[in-house]
């Protein structure tokens, strides 16, 4: 897959990688803040029974990560404000052991195919529909929690509605 370099105003650039397309970006002098959304609709393929339902957010994390590290106090916050109507699947590729449980865990999910593709982008916390496994929303270095709670809203509305 070739990467797609989009460049606009202010020189201002985004990578496009396959069918994920770059929606939100902005960019300061500490932050660097993506959020994707795909570029189309295509269905993965169903998560496990246990999440289904329920939005799934997908965190890859590693202790020696600092953009992890900074994220750790957001992270927290959503999963007590959204106890109970989210799954909250953390992925720690600190090491070999917890990687080894990591890929585990992953296959138990149906989520095997997002952890290799995503396993050298620490820091990535992506939302996905559990019916399809499709990412509805993806960030890396985000540390906005007002973004996350927005996907988090979006997905649980959308996934309401799919069940219905």
């Amino acid at each position: 897959m070739k990467p797609i370099l989009l460049s606009g105003l202010a020189g201002v650039s985004a990578l496009v990688l396959g069918t994920t397309a770059v929606s939100h970006f902005s960019m300061t002098t500490t932050q660097l803040s993506l959020a994707m959304q795909p570029a189309n609709a295509q269905t993965v393929s169903p998560l496990a029974a246990q999440l289904q339902g329920k939005p799934t957010v997908v965190k890859i994390y590693a202790d020696w990560c600092p953009a992890c590290q900074r994220a750790k106090p957001t992270f927290a916050a959503l999963q007590q404000q959204y106890q109970g109507r989210v799954n909250f699947v953390v992925f720690d590729l600190s090491d070999r052991g917890t990687t080894q449980v990591a890929e585990t865990r992953a296959r138990q999910l149906g989520l095997s195919g997002f952890l290799d593709h995503h396993r050298t982008q620490t820091s990535t916390v992506a939302i996905l529909n559990p019916a399809n496994g499709q990412v509805l929303t993806q960030f890396r270095y985000n540390f906005n929690e007002q973004d996350y709670v927005n996907g988090l809203n979006r997905a649980l509305e959308r996934v309401k509605t799919a069940t219905r």
